[in-house]
């Protein structure tokens, strides 16, 4: 198993743990909003269904192959867990 990176975060989360309020001020995640591919509140909505603990906070990793997926909204995602997922 990975070792926690911080923040109950596994190594591979590069970006760590990051508030709603942190993921949605992501480069991708603000893309995909003005763009209006996705509002705020439903962004928001699926974050919560990850956020197992009810911190508001969720780990999220960058997947440098997303960017050049074949799935048309990929380029705006991130890979998100809960924050607590991997300290047990």
């Amino acid at each position: 198993m990975a070792e926690p990176s911080g923040g109950g975060c596994g190594a591979g989360f590069d970006l760590g743990a990051l508030t709603f309020d942190e993921y949605i001020a992501l480069p991708g995640s603000q893309a995909a909003i003005d763009l209006g591919l996705i509002d705020e509140p439903s962004l928001l909505a699926g974050l919560a269904h990850f956020d197992h603990n009810g911190d508001l906070t969720v780990c999220v990793q960058n997947v440098p192959g997303w960017q050049i997926s074949h799935k048309p909204f990929a380029i705006y995602m991130y890979n998100v867990v809960d924050n607590s997922a991997s300290t047990g």
